[in-house]
């Protein structure tokens, strides 16, 4: 039940919705991004709503089409095994393994690969699956994602094969100087070198609280997406306000505070392991 006395008498809204988003604005330093004009050709930049510029797939998702399992884990000693069963698409030993399987590739999620062997330098466990990404930089780069990203628009990716990485550094180079991360930075796609710091509207968001740049941190602690990370938590915060809790009916009737988030991805993108650190002590 709703306390209707929490709501007599309300006070009259003393500003427009608009005027509050621009005050908020401002007192977050946040300022309209200026129009980018089109291109001589009239192809100039698509920009997305939130003022990056499209970049289309990413860097890894051009390794991930162009490399095999054979092509990451052969050099690093590992050898492929028959399949013990049915589901199983490739099964792979490590190198020194006692156990016929060390890791599979199953046939319903090709993408990544199940390590279940404590000595091989990966993860273990079925929740940890890994991608070919995620497993070339546990591999060579000591699980760090951004170094083996630079590497690969440089075409000089460690455990990369060499015809890979002279086809990803000729197709980024190709597509543009370079490419605008979550931070706002610019990043060349020549030398994967930070270009420019300046932050862009997703940066000014993240900057604006305390609060919100400890779950931007945390989240790349845990190598996982800041804006999933944080809709996680929003999910969790709504649920623990009660019941009783509302917002004043200055239309209608009171409305609850609820929430839905819907984490979208391709499989092994991470969508289960954000719910992880969402439940952390730490965040």
């Amino acid at each position: 039940m709703v306390n209707d006395d929490t709501f007599m008498s309300p006070e009259p809204p003393s500003e427009t919705f608009d005027e509050m988003l621009a005050r908020l604005e401002a007192e977050a330093g946040i300022t309209a991004e200026p129009t980018t004009p089109a291109a001589a050709n009239g192809k100039g930049p698509n920009l997305v709503p939130n003022g990056f510029e499209q970049i289309g797939a990413c860097v890894f998702d051009t390794l991930t089409e162009s490399v095999s399992w054979a092509d990451i884990l052969g050099p690093a000693g590992w050898t492929q095994e028959d399949a013990p069963d049915n589901a199983t698409a490739e099964a792979w030993k490590r190198a020194g393994g006692t156990h016929p399987v060390s890791a599979k590739v199953l046939k319903v999620n090709p993408h990544v690969l199940v390590n279940w062997s404590e000595d091989s330098g990966l993860p273990v466990g079925a929740g940890q699956k890994r991608t070919k990404p995620r497993v070339l930089a546990d591999l060579h780069y000591n699980g760090n994602e951004s170094a083996l990203a630079k590497d690969l628009v440089r075409g000089e990716a460690r455990g990369v094969p060499a015809r890979i990485n002279d086809a990803i550094r000729t197709e980024w180079s190709s597509r543009r100087a370079a490419v605008t991360i979550d931070t706002g930075e610019q990043v060349s796609t020549a030398t994967g070198e930070v270009l420019t710091s300046t932050p862009g509207p997703a940066a000014h968001f993240w900057i604006a609280r305390d609060v919100l740049q400890h779950i931007h941190r945390f989240a790349r602690a845990r190598r996982v997406g800041p804006w999933a990370l944080f809709g996680i938590l929003l999910v969790r915060t709504a649920a623990n306000i009660p019941a009783n809790v509302v917002l004043p009916p200055l239309v209608g009737g009171p409305a609850s505070l609820n929430v839905f988030v819907a984490l979208v991805s391709a499989s092994g993108g991470g969508k289960g392991s954000v719910n992880r650190p969402g439940n952390a002590g730490g965040c």
